[in-house]
Order: structure tokens, then C-alpha cells, then sequence
């Protein structure tokens, strides 16, 4: 039949079927089965089938003769293999007359064997398929009493006592078929539709969680998280709850696609006061609730009024976790979430969990890579980092830099005198105090052993010497630095250094000129002429 041939061209577009050969293998099954379902029905039970088993044997071989044949044409390519299973179908049904002719037609005990053979077509071709065969299997039962064919069959198969089938009989088994063509049908479309429907939903996770992996900070993988979930589960709208951060909001934007995200807007009541963020937060699961309390959410229900039937998740574990809400919406009463939706959320923010905790992961080992594990300063490395680019945006912005390197004084008196744990922390106070004196935009460095590095960006070597004047008030004041003094030396762009190396080395240099000059004080470069010009930056 044309339905199940085109059905069967089709495997990729029904990836829930099996493939074309796996499909028309399970046909060459059937028909196989069908035949020694009636050899054994016939030497078992001869006088219930009106046949014996050397009459059936006869139309069964040409049966299995003709459908070896179409196996074999089959083999020849996809379209004959399609032609010869599309004509064999209707043979099967013809086999199966000519079988329950001899015991009355509708009244033969092999009737089961038409049902069976329309449930297989069903399930391996379509729904219409099925009612195709059934329209051909009634058409068929009509006709051998109308053209008095029974006789003449009898005769082929050598029976000489053939049963007329009452029409009572015909009518019964012509319904028979249609309603097993009906019921098979609507149950296959049931299960197909609910096998597409878990499909779907597994390439949407798969699609998410490539989306997630191309994350590259914890808002856009919260975004994408929330996006697909409401999107790609069919959820009216959404809200993900982020505790000390911005909260998002999500509404559908098309059935099927990622949902449109924007920020929360303000609401008065901090995630903390509802009961049900603080619920999810404390279980490992997913919720379902048919509302949200306003007494209890006060700030959910800001965020989703009047929401019904509502699945909550937190993304994590403990207070700072995410949390996810989505509404399905529909009937206040009566409307129930399929399991396996509330599952799909729980698939869904495991993946967003593990990609949140992933970006974390790499967020703190990059900050630990970039910083002084004694102090918290910036590192050797971040230093080198940040001044190389400082130094570009100074010269392209025409912008004075200047670099600022200390060394505390007779440090090495300390460690000896008091300890190394007391040397330690010096550091950490000294750190702290530099921290203080210094902008935002400024980049404190623990530059080696007692020595550490200021790079002020727009600041000249006199602005710079008040920020260390600031710095010997704030240690002066500190009582645990209480007989410590640094020495500095300063250097900026262009007067003193054209690049980073330079400004370094002129640094360097001015800090030992301070040392020489009897320590506790800062010293200022020597200016050097430039080759290029101020003008050329």
C-alpha cells in the first residue's frame, strides 16, 4: 500500500520507527509466522480449520514461494524493495481467504491470524495502512459470497465439504477488522506521539546542553538555562531566582524555541522571604505546585502572578543556589504535570548546575592562578598582564602611568627577630594598608618576597607620591606595623621609561636610590629624553 511505502521511504523523519530494512525484515517475519501459524492450526486441528495439513500445504508453499521471490527482488535496490513488500500486502490478505474458506470464512478458527496481520501493519507501517488492509480484508469477505467463490476455492484446495458462511458472520468480522484497524491505530498514533514527544525533549536537553558548554560566564548559562527549559518544555513563563544577584523572567516566545529572557523587574521582598525558594534550596528534587502562595512567595508572586500549576527546582544545593520556577498554567483544579515533564525540569537544571558549577570552577582557578595566595594581591603574573596592557592604553590615550615599586625595610630583621609567621604578617597588613590608600582602578601587586607594586593608571609621579604619603600614614597608624617603613621608587610614562620593561627598570632603579639615600622614602626617577616625542604617543 502506498501509505506504508511512503512510510517506510521515510525512516530518518520518524527516528521513534525502526529502520526501512529492520521494518521490512519484522513484514518477512510476519507472513513466515502467518504460514506456520496455519500448517500447525491444520495438523493439530483439522476439522476445526476445515483443511488438513498437506491442503494448506500446497497454497501455503506457492505463499512463501511468492514472497521468497519479492525478498529476493527486494535486494535489488530501495524502490523494489518497496514495490515488491507494497504488493505483497495485499497477498497476504488473499492467503489468509483462501485459508478460512473451507471452515466458513468468518467462522474458521484462523480469523485471529487477520487481526494479527493488521496489528503488524499498523505498528510497521501507518495508521492508514491499517485501514487499507482493513477496507481490502472486508472487500474480500464480501465478495467470496457475492461471486459464490467458496465452492471454486474448495475445489482448488481439494475440500469437498465447504462451509457458507452466515452474513451475520461477514458483518461480524468486517467490524472486527475495522475496530481492530480503529484501536491499533489510535494506540500506535498515542505511542508514537509520546515517543516523539520524549524525543523532542531529549534533542532540546542535547541543544541546551551544547548551548550551555559555549557558556562563558554564569549569567549567560543562567539565561540559556531558562530560555530552553520554559521554551523547549512548553511552559507558559518562567523566573530564575538568582539570591544576591538579578532574578530573570522568561515568557514563551514560539512553541518549541528558546523563551525570550529579561531581567526581573524590582519587587520589595528579598528571595529569602519565601517559603517555597527556602523549600527548594533545602530538598534534592523537583516540586510541583498548583499555585504560589502570596503570603508565603510574596516575591515569586511578584514575579509570576497569578501563576498555576508551577515546578519548582533549585539549580545547586544550599542558600545560595538558583532557583528555577516555570509555569505550565491551565486549570486551577483538576490539571495535573506529567511525571515525566517534572523529570525533564530536573534533567534540565542538573545540566545547568554542573555548567554553573564548571564556570565557577574555572572563575576560581583563573582568580587563584592571578593572585598572591599569602597576601590576596595580584600576582607576579597578573602584574606583568596588567602593566603590558596599561602601558598600551597609556600611550594610545596619551595618558600619564605610573609604576610604583616598594620594599619594606630591614624586612629580613624581622623574620630573624620575631619569625617568619610574624614576617607573614607584616605582609598581609602592609597588603591590606596598600589596598586602602589605592583607586578601584588600580592594580596592587605583591611584586616578590617583602616587595610589592602600584600600577596608577592617569596618574603622574606627583600624584603618586601622595598616594605613598597616604600609604606611610596608613602604617604608621596600623599597629601591627608598628617600626616598619618602606622604601619606593617611582617611575612613569614617558618621562621616565617608554615601555613596560623600561618603566621597571627605571622603578627599580629609583627604589635603590632610596635605599642609598638611607630608606623610609620614596624616590622619583631620573627623566629620560625620549627618541620618539611626547607628541609621538
Amino acid at each position: 500500500m502506498k501509505d506504508l511505502a511512503r512510510n517506510l521511504r521515510r525512516p530518518s523523519g520518524r527516528a521513534d520507527l525502526p529502520s526501512l530494512e529492520e521494518r521490512l525484515g519484522l513484514l518477512l517475519l510476519v507472513r513466515l509466522g502467518l504460514v506456520l501459524a496455519v500448517l500447525l492450526a491444520t495438523g493439530l486441528a483439522s476439522k476445526q480449520t476445515g483443511l488438513t495439513f498437506l491442503q494448506a500445504a500446497v497454497p501455503s508453499g506457492v505463499f512463501m514461494a511468492v514472497t521468497v521471490a519479492a525478498e529476493l527482488i527486494g535486494r535489488v535496490g530501495r524502490r523494489a524493495a518497496l514495490a515488491a513488500h507494497r504488493t505483497m500486502l495485499p497477498l497476504d490478505a488473499i492467503y489468509l481467504v483462501i485459508m478460512t474458506v473451507p471452515a466458513g470464512g468468518p467462522r474458521s478458527q484462523l480469523m485471529v491470524l487477520f487481526y494479527l496481520h493488521l496489528v503488524a501493519v499498523t505498528l510497521l507501517g501507518s495508521a492508514r495502512s491499517a485501514l487499507r488492509i482493513a477496507l481490502w480484508d472486508s472487500f474480500l469477505f464480501t465478495l467470496v459470497p457475492i461471486l459464490g467463490l467458496a465452492s471454486r476455492v474448495g475445489q482448488l484446495l481439494g475440500v469437498a465439504d465447504v462451509q457458507s458462511p452466515l452474513a451475520a458472520d461477514t458483518a461480524l468480522a468486517i467490524m472486527g477488522f475495522w475496530a481492530i484497524a480503529f484501536c491499533t491505530a489510535g494506540f500506535s498514533m498515542v505511542s508514537e506521539r509520546e515517543l516523539r514527544r520524549n524525543r523532542n525533549e531529549l534533542e532540546a536537553l542535547a541543544v541546551m546542553t551544547a548551548a550551555l558548554e559555549a557558556a562563558s560566564d554564569a549569567d549567560t548559562a543562567r539565561r540559556l538555562l531558562l530560555a530552553h527549559t520554559v521554551g523547549a518544555l512548553g511552559f507558559k513563563r518562567g523566573v530564575l531566582i538568582v539570591p544576591g544577584g538579578s532574578s530573570l523572567v522568561a515568557a514563551q516566545a514560539a512553541p518549541g524555541e528558546p523563551a525570550a529572557i529579561s531581567e526581573a523587574p524590582d519587587v520589595r521582598f528579598p528571595p529569602s522571604a519565601d517559603s517555597t525558594v527556602q523549600r527548594a534550596q533545602g530538598e534534592h528534587g523537583v516540586l510541583a505546585l498548583s499555585h504560589l502562595d502570596r503570603q508565603g512567595d510574596p516575591f515569586t508572586s511578584a514575579l509570576l502572578p497569578d501563576a498555576r500549576n508551577v515546578v519548582v527546582t533549585a539549580v545547586g544545593a544550599g542558600p545560595e543556589a538558583p532557583v528555577l520556577i516555570v509555569e505550565h498554567g491551565g486549570r486551577l483544579v483538576g490539571e495535573r504535570l506529567a511525571r515525566r515533564t517534572m523529570l525533564m525540569v530536573g534533567q534540565f537544571a542538573s545540566h545547568g548546575m554542573l555548567t554553573l558549577a564548571g564556570i565557577q570552577a574555572l572563575a576560581d582557578q583563573e582568580r587563584l592562578a592571578a593572585v598572591d595566595g599569602l597576601t590576596a594581591l595580584a600576582n607576579r603574573r597578573q602584574f606583568d598582564a596588567t602593566l603590558t596592557r596599561e602601558v598600551a592604553v597609556a600611550r594610545r590615550r596619551n595618558e600619564p602611568l605610573t609604576l610604583v615599586l616598594i620594599d619594606i625595610d630591614h624586612f629580613k630583621a624581622v623574620n630573624d627577630t620575631a619569625g617568619h609567621l610574624a614576617g607573614d604578617e607584616v605582609l598581609r597588613n602592609l597588603a591590606r594598608a596598600l589596598r586602602g590608600v589605592c583607586r578601584e582602578m588600580d592594580l596592587v601587586a605583591r611584586y616578590g618576597g617583602e616587595e610589592f607594586a602600584l600600577v596608577l593608571p592617569s596618574c603622574d609621579a606627583e600624584a603618586a607620591l601622595s598616594v605613598l604619603a597616604r600609604a606611610d600614614r596608613a602604617i604608621r597608624a596600623e599597629p601591627a606595623l608598628q617600626g616598619i617603613t618602606i622604601s619606593s621608587g617611582v617611575a612613569t610614562l614617558v618621562e621616565h621609561a617608554e615601555d613596560d620593561a623600561g618603566l621597571i627598570a627605571a622603578a627599580d632603579r629609583a627604589l635603590y636610590a632610596s635605599k642609598r639615600a638611607g630608606r623610609d622614602r620614596a624616590t622619583v626617577a631620573a627623566p629620560v629624553i625620549s627618541t620618539r616625542g611626547r607628541s609621538s604617543r
